[in-house]
């Protein structure tokens, strides 16, 4: 759960936008790569007639299955199958066309499509983020004081991504449709978001708390959620409690060598990555300037390394994460998430957990069942960072 104070909710938000925003960029730049590989040497595969069919089906497919998704997610229903349905549909009709000798090759015109479709479903996302991005600009953002709706629906696409959440403001009682992760349905909230894409960062607020006609917090002496500063007057974190650690000089000391130590395995985690994602690009690259889509060895000699080291960054990364987190405490399942992982999906814990008080909301990677709320966990978390969560199932 982000503790946002006034200071840190504009850099929290922004640093969610850069993410979705590279995000979505990178989703599209991988379209125009695979596009360029499947059609940019081979002109005799497709006819004009048949690319502009592909490429008008693949946009209008991409924005109905935006505004279908979206208004699903408003009525708090399960969006997992639009997706898959607007995808495959369109690659039915085409291939009932090229059986009527509509189009030379089915299996390219399929091709296109799904190239397209990968390109302008992020490129809404892009737009409507652009579209925000004066706010954060201008240190703007909107700000609502209240609760999850009891109905509100978590849905996904991977572990540690954010999800769609109707969230009912207490003042006004509009509900909202905030894209964030760290939300409790147990607490309420003080959360500051952007109005067409909805992404948020939140606050925990006691339920005894009172917020004037603005959304400011007020009784300050009454909560010690609550700064004792007349000028913010907000909720501000307190200090971790000390509670048993594996290792507590080394975990509450920002540098400390085991967290020195952390910090460069972040950096060899991030370092792999983009050096797999090079290698990816590399050998598309290389099959569309030296037409070597058929020799699949040259293919694989780069695609084996990239995995490799794909591997390589998930271990670094989790031999980092247990240098930092090395306080244990005791969580409970509030929620869960539903997360499409390929043809399949499997459910994720979101638990709750205390430090000094203060209550934390994580999404755990490990998976769960549907009917999980209300199960123990044990986590570990960052002193220094108590949102940093790495945990399992069961209590040691």
């Amino acid at each position: 759960m982000n503790t946002y104070t006034p200071d840190q909710h504009l850099p929290a938000l922004r640093s969610l936008f850069r993410k979705n925003l590279l995000a979505n960029l990178g989703a599209m730049a991988a379209a125009v790569l695979a596009f360029g590989l499947f059609f940019g040497f081979d002109h005799d595969l497709h006819t004009p007639l048949s690319m502009g069919i592909s490429i008008g089906l693949s946009a209008v497919a991409s924005v109905t299955e935006f505004f279908i998704e979206r208004a699903l997610h408003k009525r708090g229903r399960s969006t997992a199958w639009v997706y898959f349905f607007f995808f495959l549909l369109p690659l039915l009709i085409l291939l009932a066309m090229s059986r009527s000798g509509l189009f030379p090759a089915e299996s390219i015109s399929g091709i296109l499509f799904a190239v397209c479709f990968i390109f302008f479903r992020p490129l809404i996302s892009v737009v409507i983020l652009l579209m925000d991005s004066r706010r954060l600009r201008e240190g703007a953002p909107l700000e609502a004081v209240g609760r999850m709706k009891p109905y509100s629906h978590r849905d996904g696409d991977a572990p540690g991504l954010d999800t769609s959440l109707l969230f009912e403001d207490e003042l006004t009682h509009a509900t909202l449709m905030l894209h964030t992760r760290e939300m409790s349905p147990d607490h309420r909230y003080r959360v500051w978001y952007l109005p067409r894409t909805g992404l948020a960062v939140s606050q925990p607020i006691p339920d005894d708390a009172e917020v004037d006609p603005f959304g400011n917090l007020i009784q300050p002496d009454a909560n010690p959620f609550i700064s004792d500063s007349p000028e913010t007057n907000s909720f501000t974190p307190t200090e971790p409690e000390q509670e048993p650690t594996r290792s507590p000089s080394a975990s509450h000391d920002p540098n400390s060598p085991e967290r020195r130590r952390a910090a460069k395995l972040a950096l060899w985690s991030r370092a792999c990555t983009f050096l797999s994602y090079g290698l990816i690009g590399f050998a598309f690259l290389s099959a569309v300037i030296f037409k070597t889509t058929d020799q699949a060895p040259v293919f694989f000699v780069m695609v084996f390394p990239a995995a490799g080291l794909m591997v390589l960054s998930n271990h670094l990364k989790n031999r980092g994460l247990k240098l930092r987190c090395t306080v244990q405490a005791t969580a409970h399942c509030v929620d869960t998430v539903r997360r499409r992982s390929g043809k399949h999906s499997h459910y994720y814990p979101i638990v709750e957990f205390e430090v000094n008080g203060v209550p934390y909301t994580a999404e755990l990677s490990t998976t769960c069942s549907p009917n999980a709320v209300g199960e123990p966990y044990t986590v570990y978390y960052d002193p220094l960072d108590p949102k940093t969560v790495i945990g399992r199932a069961g209590i040691l």
